[in-house]
C-alpha cells in the first residue's frame, strides 16, 4: 500500500504539472493567434495607407510642373528686368548728352556775356563780335548804338 499510495501521490505531482504545462501552452497558444491577428491588421493598415507607384508618379510630375513654372516665370522676370535696364541705360546716355551740350551752350552764352560787358566797359568806337554756335556779327559806335546782322544758330 505504501507503494501505491506513492504511485498516487506521483500521479498527482505529474497531473498537476501536466496541469500548468497545459494551462501555460493554451496561454502561449491565445497569445500568438492574437499577436498573429495584431500583425495581420498592421499589414493590411499599412498597405492601404501606403503610397502605390501611380502615386509617387503623380507627385513627380507636379514637382515637374512646378519647376517648369519656376523657371519660366525667373526667365520672364529677368526678361523684364534686362529690358528696364537697357531703357534705363539709354536714358542715362541721353541725360548725359543733353547735359554736355547744355555746358557747351551755357559756355558760349557766359563767352558772349564777357565779350559784351567788355566792349560796353572799354567804350570802344567801333567793335564786332562773333558768338560761336548761333553765329553772329556787329558794328557799334561809342554812342551805344549799333547796326548788327546775324544769323540764328542751331545747337545740338
Amino acid at each position: 500500500m505504501q507503494r501505491i499510495d506513492g504511485l498516487r501521490a506521483w500521479l498527482a505531482q505529474v497531473d498537476r504539472r501536466l496541469g500548468v504545462r497545459t494551462y501555460l501552452g493554451a496561454a502561449l497558444a491565445v497569445l500568438a493567434v492574437a499577436a498573429a491577428a495584431i500583425a495581420l491588421f498592421l499589414a493590411l493598415s499599412v498597405k492601404q495607407d501606403a503610397a502605390t507607384k501611380d502615386d509617387l508618379q503623380s507627385v513627380r510630375d507636379q514637382v515637374s510642373g512646378v519647376e517648369q513654372s519656376a523657371a519660366q516665370a525667373a526667365q520672364s522676370g529677368v526678361r523684364s528686368i534686362n529690358q528696364r535696364l537697357t531703357a534705363l541705360e539709354s536714358r542715362v546716355d541721353r541725360l548725359s548728352t543733353d547735359q554736355t551740350t547744355s555746358k557747351r551752350e551755357l559756355q558760349v552764352i557766359q563767352d558772349d556775356i564777357k565779350e559784351l560787358r567788355s566792349q560796353v566797359s572799354g567804350g570802344s568806337t567801333s567793335g564786332t563780335g562773333s558768338s560761336t554756335g548761333f553765329g553772329g556779327t556787329g558794328t557799334g559806335s561809342s554812342a551805344g548804338t549799333g547796326t548788327g546782322t546775324g544769323a540764328g544758330g542751331t545747337g545740338p
